[in-house]
């Protein structure tokens, strides 16, 4: 799922250019034909950006923010972060939403009967040898956990980006935010040279929403309500976490999260 924006120093507003989801199986040339989809970029008059889950995933593909640095050397970061805990919760809902016959053949490939609920899921993550995805194949359990549970791990994450490009190149945004505070960081990153904060168009932020809603569930904070017990199980594991984001970047936000503790 490749999404690109492009920021026009002509009006100071950013705007999505592209949104495309097609994956590297269904082109020989998915490199050359999203490459000629992306704006022309200078830097100063223009910028582009692209954004991707994928990127955050350090646990999977450790190698990212090198790559991206020996590629994008003047490149700037953005993490958006909320609750893990929350986040686990909204990520099992777009996959058996979106992608859920996938979702489950990767479990039954395993010989694991795939879950139903959210509930089935987290004990599956948690239960280790009394659950079958960590009972007879240890790679695959790593994985499941690696896929998963390990995303929502933030501060490492963050660390790795900010070790190739600066800390005051990396910028992490809290999802909860209001849009307002969130472009001020935003232009603050890139700089007020590039984007004076004058020029921009504030009052377009009110028509701004959500680019993808799942409509299938209440949202991230309803697994409060459906799912108590498994909330305050993840918030135990993710506790240290959260408070380590919390120092590294000198902030209070990661602390709440920790809801139910």
């Amino acid at each position: 799922n490749v999404t690109t924006f492009q920021g026009n120093k002509g009006n100071h507003a950013l705007w999505e250019g592209h949104d495309m989801t097609w994956g590297r199986e269904k082109s020989d040339d998915w490199l050359d034909t999203w490459s000629q989809r992306l704006p022309w970029t200078d830097g100063i008059h223009n910028i582009s950006l692209d954004k991707s889950p994928s990127y955050q995933d350090i646990a999977i593909f450790p190698e990212v923010p090198e790559l991206a640095k020996r590629l994008l050397p003047n490149a700037k970061i953005v993490i958006t972060v909320c609750n893990p805990s929350e986040r686990l919760f909204s990520e099992f809902h777009h996959y058996m939403d979106k992608n859920e016959e996938n979702f489950r053949d990767h479990f039954i490939s395993h010989g694991v009967e795939p879950f139903e609920t959210f509930a089935d899921f987290v004990n599956a993550l948690f239960l280790g040898r009394q659950h079958p995805v960590c009972q007879n194949d240890n790679e695959f359990c790593q994985n499941v956990k690696n896929g998963y549970l390990k995303k929502g791990e933030y501060a490492p994450h963050v660390r790795a980006w900010q070790k190739e490009y600066g800390e005051e190149n990396v910028l992490v945004v809290n999802m909860n935010d209001d849009q307002t505070t969130t472009v001020k960081k935003f232009l603050n990153l890139v700089g007020t040279d590039i984007l004076p904060p004058a020029e921009y168009p504030w009052e377009e932020l009110e028509d701004f929403d959500a680019a993808y809603q799942n409509k299938a569930y209440e949202g991230r904070s309803s697994a409060y309500t459906s799912f108590p017990l498994e909330m305050k199980l993840l918030e135990e594991y993710y506790s240290t976490y959260n408070e380590d984001l919390a120092e590294l970047l000198g902030e209070y936000f990661p602390l709440e999260w920790n809801v139910e503790l």
